[in-house]
């Protein structure tokens, strides 16, 4: 854990405190919070205190080159400063905090070096919902050590080889662009989302136009969207057209009995391009997929919640044969349950 060389250490540990506190004591074990004190951070003493009562807490004194200590570490927690890069040099999954406007950098291009968990300086002071996703972090370790790896660009100690070697290349300024020669071929196909997706996930379901078609215009906190990610027993799917994601469609079982297996279905767009057309392949694709119950015997029942003002939507649903549940049927009631509102909502089902 490193705030950078002033940072406030106070947040490291009430995060530390509220980790100690949760009930998964079997996660807890063998955890070891190195925390690196800078030479000029606020409430070292706090820390020094702390580490004399509890044995997991090594502070870090004199630290004057962080790889030093960054080579055998399994996860970072930090502000998203050089440490970005020097964790991205040792391919350490991390989750950083912008704490200043020189850190404030979109998440497409922090991705491309290897970080995808990127909290704003307002996330410091949920402490327990950050003791929350360092838990996961170890309990589903082998996703986050995939996003550290999932990078475009590598960080080395190369850089000013390569930035030489592009300098003097011959013919640089020459470049051959196919595109304006090639006719637009329309690629269209569905794949199963991944964990890469995870910040345009967010992005796309905080657009005004989803958040609209909701039960609450807020949007989605990153720290909020991190820990449902991790969570969720969602599966997600999105469809790409000429390299684009363009709309984004789910299902989740939310309930089954002995009889039926109840599947909720859902969708948002991610892309000015998404129409009438791609909607309607996404959620065709959807209906012929074959879904996996615990027992070949029950039936599946899609289920389905639409705002009561988007019209659109509910043109839709009953033109791809989507049927409207009365308020007192044993499916609406499931769905209020879900969903926690009593109003608002129109539910279907197929």
């Amino acid at each position: 854990m490193y705030n950078g060389s002033g940072g406030d250490l106070i947040f490291f540990e009430k995060i530390i405190k509220s980790f100690l506190l949760q009930k998964e004591k079997l996660h807890k074990k063998n955890v070891i919070f190195k925390v690196v004190i800078g030479p000029f951070s606020k409430n070292k003493e706090r820390i020094l205190n702390f580490s004399k009562k509890n044995k997991q807490i090594l502070p870090i004194l004199n630290c004057h080159n962080l790889n030093d200590i960054l080579f055998d570490a399994n996860l970072f927690v930090g502000s998203a400063g050089v440490s970005s890069f020097e964790t991205a040099l040792n391919k350490v999954p991390s989750i950083l905090f912008q704490v200043n406007n020189n850190q404030k950098v979109q998440s497409k291009y922090m991705e491309k070096i290897g970080h995808y968990i990127i909290l704003k300086l307002r996330d410091l002071y949920t402490y327990e919902k950050i003791s929350k996703l360092i838990l996961l972090a170890k309990i589903q370790y082998r996703r986050f050590l995939y996003l550290s790896k999932a990078r475009e660009f590598s960080v080395d100690f190369n850089g000013t080889k390569r930035i030489l070697e592009n300098i003097t290349k011959k013919n640089i300024n020459k470049r051959i662009d196919n595109k304006a020669n090639k006719k637009l071929i329309e690629k269209q196909y569905i794949r199963k989302v991944n964990d890469k997706d995870i910040n345009h996930y967010l992005y796309s379901r905080n657009l005004k136009l989803n958040r609209n078609q909701t039960t609450t215009l807020n949007k989605i906190t990153p720290i909020d969207h991190y820990i449902w990610w991790f969570i969720t027993k969602r599966i997600s799917y999105v469809l790409i057209k000429n390299n684009k994601r363009i709309l984004y469609f789910y299902h989740e079982n939310i309930f089954n009995n002995k009889t039926y297996n109840y599947f909720l279905s859902g969708w948002f767009a991610c892309h000015r391009n998404c129409g009438i057309r791609e909607i309607l392949y996404a959620l065709n694709w959807q209906k012929k997929m074959k879904l996996n119950v615990a027992k070949s015997k029950q039936k599946i029942i899609w289920l389905g919640a639409i705002k009561n003002n988007n019209k659109f939507s509910m043109k839709l649903s009953k033109y791809i044969g989507w049927k409207r549940l009365n308020e007192k049927n044993s499916c609406s009631k499931i769905l209020k349950k879900y969903y926690n509102v009593n109003r608002g909502l129109v539910y279907y089902s197929r």
